[in-house]
């Protein structure tokens, strides 16, 4: 359900009630809601036309948007994919670190707009009746019953909302409000001898592909490109020397900035005119001393704060939620509101968390530290990580995060939100909260009555379809694009006598294509549209549509390559859409 028109209830009920709508809220959301579960979002702010920080998406994070559907989108709102990572000293390349050098397809960063993710999230979400969002509410109680959060209240512009949940999460970032409501404390560790001032100057000529940290005279800077034509710098001062550097004035800090990267001497002098034209950031470790209660759970940065470090703190959001959204399903599923259950994600999490901020801590040290002799070691440190197996094990912890972070789509209900089930605890609502798991049947699996399914969850549940499957052909995954196909599946061309016929033959000739493709330097893109869908008496889905392919050049445009008619027989099996027969005609063939 979209936000509300006109005067809010005083109160609803949902399963589960997120505070915050930032990378782990929105993403946590939509993979329960996908699941089947309600859930109701509080956030803040009115508009994504607000301040973030978090630009910079490692392959571990990339992977899990992709497995939403979310990835493609919102880099084509807009952003820049990079490379490598560089540490600079005086001119001189220390550390070189290729990302193409990691697994394909997530070998690469992105730096994107953070609201162009959130977006495109908070859309997916709006997709569902069982969503209820509300925007321009600032949390300010929380619901208790004999020990136990049992839901939140919220002051918006048209009063006070009381949202009843089976479980709360805090996802309302560093100075969380939901942390400090429930009374629990944050150790914060000053572990960092520096703060960052951000900035960002004008771009010129094409972007880099580089996120790179520049030492010479001065403060150490980061930089990477930032969408759209700008490049974001983050100048490094000593740890609360922030107040000591403004009252000298903001001439003093250019001519700091400028010795520090002298190839922007001249953006500097044009551009940052005042202290507002900065932003600073307070670097420090922190964490919350629990992250779980009965009925309450903390995730993102209310659960764990990091330097800006090896880009960390929206990758880590991300899989906090990707790793606590079978946990939750499950304890929902069951009606077991206790922390205890939910240690099964705190603790393990507990670990990663501890690892992250060791490396980020020998980060600093190893790139950001001062003085002679670390000048002295920084060299023969690099070269100890670029020319040993150091230096990719580094690298993949810090790009891919923990691999057990994945969307469960195991657990998701195609085409419509599960029942629900009364949670005991609750004593709130006489509806249901989450039904019990069914189990698949030995024919068919999961069983939809597509008699009874609406016709717009029906159409949102293929459209997602499509746009997953699409997405997997495109981005070479040949295997898991033939498993979205029934093991006897079929797909017919024109010009072939006989259609591909099996998962296998479908994935040997999907892998063909896309190597040809890429040697011959070109990207194919997918597009299904204009969707004719009809349910059938038998259960199956007939979908007529039109698919373009676009193709792209290496350092080219892109252009229509072909225009075709697609007719697809899909089915619902183990709980999933499968294509059963595909039959392809080309106009002009």
């Amino acid at each position: 359900m979209n936000a509300d028109q006109g005067p809010r209830a005083a109160g609803s009920t949902t399963d589960v009630c997120v505070v915050g709508g930032g990378p782990a809220g929105l993403t946590l959301a939509l993979l329960l809601l996908r699941s089947g579960v309600r859930v109701t979002l509080i956030e803040r702010a009115t508009s994504m036309s607000r301040e973030y920080r978090g630009e910079i998406l490692q392959p571990g994070g990339l992977a899990l948007l992709d497995q939403l559907g979310v990835l493609d989108p919102a880099a084509a709102r807009g952003g820049y994919w990079l490379d490598r990572f560089q540490l600079v000293e005086r001119e001189r390349v220390l550390l070189d670190i290729a990302y193409d050098r990691l697994p394909a397809p997530y070998n690469r960063l992105l730096s994107v707009p953070q609201r162009h993710v959130l977006a495109e999230l908070l859309a997916r979400c709006r997709g569902f009746d069982s969503f209820r969002y509300l925007d321009g509410h600032r949390l300010s109680a929380l619901v208790e019953e004999h020990g136990a959060v049992r839901g939140a209240v919220a002051e918006g512009r048209a009063g006070t909302h009381t949202v009843r949940a089976g479980w709360v999460v805090g996802a309302d970032g560093r100075f969380s409000k939901t942390r400090r409501l429930a009374g629990i404390g944050a150790e914060r560790q000053d572990v960092f001898a520096f703060d960052v001032l951000w900035f960002k100057l004008p771009q010129e000529g094409p972007p880099g592909r580089e996120v790179r940290v520049f030492r010479a005279a001065g403060r150490p800077v980061l930089v990477y490109p930032s969408y759209p034509g700008t490049v974001q710098l983050g100048w490094t001062l000593p740890h609360k020397g922030y107040a000591e550097m403004a009252a000298l004035g903001v001439d003093r800090i250019r001519s700091e900035i400028t010795r520090a990267v002298p190839a922007y001497a001249d953006r500097v002098a044009r551009h940052l005119n005042a202290l507002t034209d900065f932003t600073l950031l307070d670097v420090f470790a922190g964490r919350a001393r629990e992250w779980v209660r009965d009925g309450l759970v903390l995730i993102g940065d209310s659960a764990h704060t990091h330097s800006p470090l090896g880009a960390q703190g929206i990758n880590l959001a991300l899989q906090d939620a990707a790793l606590l959204h079978p946990v939750l399903v499950e304890a929902l599923r069951d009606g077991d509101f206790s922390a205890e259950r939910l240690d099964a994600y705190a603790l393990p999490r507990s670990r990663d968390i501890d690892q992250v901020m060791k490396t980020q801590t020998m980060q600093a040290k190893a790139m950001l530290s001062q003085g002679r002799v670390a000048r002295v070691v920084r060299p023969r440190l690099a070269g100890l990580v670029q020319r040993t197996p150091i230096g990719p094990k580094i690298t993949r912890h810090i790009a891919l995060g923990n691999p057990a972070a994945r969307v469960r789509s195991d657990l998701f209900v195609p085409g419509r939100p599960a029942g629900r089930r009364t949670a005991p605890a609750v004593r709130v609502s006489t509806g249901p909260l989450l039904c019990p798991r069914q189990e698949p049947s030995k024919e068919r699996g999961l069983h939809m009555d597509l008699a009874t399914l609406p016709q717009e969850r029906l159409r949102a549940g293929i459209e997602q379809f499509y746009a997953r499957h699409m997405q997997l052909l495109d981005t070479g995954r040949a295997e898991d694009w033939a498993r979205t196909f029934t093991e006897d599946g079929t797909f017919a061309l024109p010009g072939r006598p006989e259609p591909s016929r099996g998962r296998a033959e479908l994935a040997e000739g999907a892998s063909r294509a896309h190597a040809a493709q890429r040697a011959a330097g070109e990207t194919h893109r997918h597009w299904h549209g204009m969707l004719d869908i009809t349910a059938q008496d038998d259960g199956t889905v007939r979908v007529r549509c039109y698919a373009l392919v676009v193709l792209t050049p290496r350092g080219g445009d892109p252009r229509l390559h072909r225009a075709c008619v697609c007719e697809d027989v899909l089915v619902d099996e183990g709980g999933e859409w499968k294509v059963r027969a595909r039959e392809v005609t080309r106009d002009g063939a």
